[in-house]
């Protein structure tokens, strides 16, 4: 008999038709079958494409908005994860050796209800790699303005529109304009993210110009009242990963858009940011499967999406990131459900914010009590989840 996994990869394939030669098959098997096996490599495959597929049917005809597919991918991932671990726990590939492999892959996952519709509402991955290590993936979603343009990226949305307040000339605040408007021209003029670093680096007022695109909080660009396009934060972000010398950026990038493709237009895909804006968001033939994408981030193994730094990096890193994507909704992997609960605490997320394990039980609500947020959980000890 063939494993769970086998046979569920297999019916994706016959149900989504592959834009490459390997299979979800293929790589399936080939992670159960390899020495020493990797499951959870399976099991992260697994979810992410069914996730995505199952999403992509019943959300993304209906051209419904961003938030509400981030919620809804959260959740289907913590199933699929779910359920893809009790399979692979039913039938092991090395039942004489089982106790030598880790297993399980823990998911949880913050999402918060005070939903920033400003600065669009951004998804992060923070997944745990090695062991003082971690690596970070984030998301903006975006969807169609209209159905003929779906192999278009909208990089106009402008954050804060209403207030029409700009910088004046000589504040903190317009020289961190002008320099992420630099920035972007060289990355539409053909710029890596090496050549940007090696410009950073090596121009005059280069350190002058590092420090004015950097800046956050109050008096910055991406502080009230100013309106701003959210491209630019999204690259302010990304620099922030790019420039840090104890973080390496994978070869495939760290900041992504995913664009949820509405009607039938097919599957959802994803670009780097960069790629966005070196072609003013026509990045199409430059995309990549975003169930793909999505599985790199989540793999504790793959070395090609992401931002890999220190553990001990992650509290400070993303406490800034937070205060330039404010409402990110957060989750995170790892192979032992204290690890996993913890990075996202690292993250700054609060206890009450992060969802249980889907394999806990929840007493059902009394009719006659009034539903609300309740009192904060305490911190979980280890070996809780």
């Amino acid at each position: 008999m063939p494993h769970p996994l086998l046979v569920l990869a297999g019916a994706y394939d016959r149900a989504v038709q592959s834009e490459g030669h390997t299979t979800l098959r293929d790589k399936v098997e080939w992670w159960l079958e390899v020495e020493p096996p990797e499951p959870a490599e399976a099991e992260v495959a697994y979810a992410a494409h069914f996730s995505v597929l199952t999403q992509t049917c019943q959300l993304g005809r209906h051209g419904i908005w961003e938030e509400p597919q981030t919620d809804a991918l959260y959740g289907l991932l913590a199933s699929s994860l779910w359920h893809a671990q009790v399979l692979d726990d039913a039938y092991p590939v090395w039942p004489e050796r089982d106790n030598e492999y880790p297993r399980k892959r823990y998911y949880w996952v913050h999402q918060n209800k005070k939903q920033e519709a400003q600065s669009g509402y951004d998804f992060g991955i923070v997944t745990h790699f090695g062991e003082n290590n971690v690596k970070i993936t984030l998301f903006q979603a975006k969807r169609p303005q209209t159905e003929a343009m779906w192999k278009q990226i909208s990089l106009s949305h402008e954050v804060r529109a209403n207030t029409r307040e700009t910088p004046q000339d000589d504040t903190p605040a317009k020289k961190q304009q002008d320099a992420i408007t630099t920035i972007k021209r060289w990355i539409a003029g053909g710029g890596s993210v090496e050549d940007i670093l090696s410009i950073l680096d090596n121009t005059p007022n280069a350190q002058e110009l590092r420090e004015n695109a950097l800046q956050h909080g109050p008096g910055s660009l991406f502080y009230p009242p100013y309106s701003y396009l959210q491209c630019d934060v999204f690259l302010a972000t990304a620099l922030r990963g790019w420039v840090d010398p104890d973080a390496e950026t994978l070869s495939g990038g760290w900041c992504h858009y995913v664009q949820w493709v509405n009607q039938n237009a097919g599957a959802p895909w994803s670009v780097t940011l960069e790629d966005a804006l070196a072609t003013g968001g026509s990045a199409y033939d430059r995309k990549k499967p975003f169930a793909e994408v999505l599985t790199a981030a989540l793999s504790s193994n793959d070395e090609t999406i992401g931002l890999r730094l220190e553990r001990t990096a992650l509290n400070a890193f993303t406490g800034v990131i937070n205060g330039l994507l404010p409402g990110l909704a957060w989750g995170s992997v790892a192979d032992q459900p204290e690890i996993a609960n913890a990075l996202l605490y690292d993250c700054g997320v609060a206890p009450e914010d992060i969802s249980p394990s889907i394999g806990e039980v929840v007493a059902p609500a009394a009719d006659d009590v009034e539903l609300h947020d309740g009192p904060s959980r305490s911190r979980p000890g280890p070996g809780l989840g």
